[in-house]
């Protein structure tokens, strides 16, 4: 990004805006009794920054405080919201836990509750594409480069020979085609889910 885009900045920053307001709607909802619990990922904004050195066929293996991230993908909060109450009509149909975004129309994968086992699925997709330009993200909380499944699918990607990608910048977030999902907080999204 070698100039200031101002669009590029005002759609991360929206991004970044909508993952605190969901903290605040999941804590209220939660505080009611309407949601067992949430997942809070204040703090955690700036992971939206990542999604414009992203392309839409790039895998991604969130932590589950990537929210800003999620949303920059295309990640509703329609669909945070019906994940946060187990509802169907979600990407995961309410079968994964509040903050544990999945989509395979955005190829983002369900995270497993275990700090840092994510790792190790990350390998799993990496070593399935290896061949091709794509590259998957995994992230990690706080600690999780100290578990064991981090290390043991670090040792497997050395093992494995796993590519290390890199790609030009991109100035700009990728645009999705118009959708009838009516308006939006992401520009990536390509179709209702």
């Amino acid at each position: 990004m070698d100039k200031l885009d101002t669009k590029l900045f005002t759609g991360l920053y929206r991004h970044m805006l909508a993952s605190r307001k969901a903290d605040v709607v999941q804590e209220d909802a939660a505080q009611r009794g309407e949601a067992f619990f949430y997942v809070p990922s204040s703090g955690h904004e700036s992971m939206a920054a990542l999604a414009p050195h992203l392309t839409a066929t790039d895998w991604l293996h969130c932590h589950y405080r990537d929210r800003a991230l999620m949303l920059a993908r295309g990640v509703t909060q329609k669909d945070l919201l019906l994940e946060l109450l187990g509802k169907t009509g979600s990407p995961s149909e309410g079968r994964n836990m509040p903050g544990f975004a999945c989509d395979r129309k955005l190829n983002l994968l369900g995270a497993p509750t275990g700090v840092g086992s994510n790792a190790l699925q990350a390998v799993g997709v990496a070593q399935a594409i290896k061949d091709g330009n794509d590259i998957v993200y995994c992230g990690l909380g706080d600690g999780g480069s100290q578990e064991g499944e981090f290390l043991e699918a670090v040792a497997e990607a050395v093992r494995s020979q796993l590519p290390e990608r890199t790609r030009p910048q991109r100035t700009s977030l990728p645009r999705a085609p118009a959708s009838a999902c009516g308006s939006q907080i992401s520009p990536m999204r390509a179709s209702c889910s």
